[in-house]
């Protein structure tokens, strides 16, 4: 979703392009559903009525070929703050209708997880116990050396020196 009011925006520098225009021709490129909001001139004027600079100076051009871009695709002109929660509102009941919308990753892509979840208490203990050992070996109070010791890979000497 876009909201587009009367400005351009933050140029990146290697593009010369705005990094909203930049999000907006990835999401076409992507294919992903998109719908913009047009923020009216009528809008607009009111805002810049209280002294809030709302109009592009700058880079005009690049606005209006922006602005073009957007008006190829859906979109909805609002006319105040309150038009906005509605447009946003319908839109995306309209976007249910068009588009089978479950979420980033499908629930129909992810699989059978049952296995994992019951796995993962089994695989807690053993780490823990895996800890205890490991303490253990390290901290032999029978011992008046640690040299000579392996864990895992590593010998004592190896791990002590990084851990210094």
């Amino acid at each position: 979703m876009l909201i587009l009011g009367g400005r351009y925006g933050s140029i990146d520098k290697k593009t010369g392009k705005s990094y909203t225009q930049i999000e907006y021709e990835y999401a076409i490129e992507k294919a992903i559903p998109i719908f913009s909001i047009i923020l009216s001139e009528s809008f607009l004027h009111k805002k810049a009525a209280l002294k809030i600079d709302v109009f592009e100076k700058d880079y005009k051009t690049k606005y209006e070929e922006f602005k073009k871009l957007v008006m190829s695709k859906l979109v909805r002109f609002v006319e105040d703050e309150k038009d906005i929660k509605l447009a946003i509102h319908t839109t995306l009941s309209d976007f249910l209708e068009e588009y089978d919308l479950v979420g980033w990753v499908r629930g129909l892509d992810i699989l059978e997880n049952s296995e994992l979840i019951k796995d993962n208490p089994d695989l807690i203990r053993e780490n823990s116990n895996l800890k205890i050992k490991l303490h253990e070996k390290t901290h032999d109070t029978d011992s008046k050396t640690q040299k000579g010791y392996d864990i895992g890979y590593f010998s004592y000497d190896k791990l002590s020196y990084v851990y210094k």
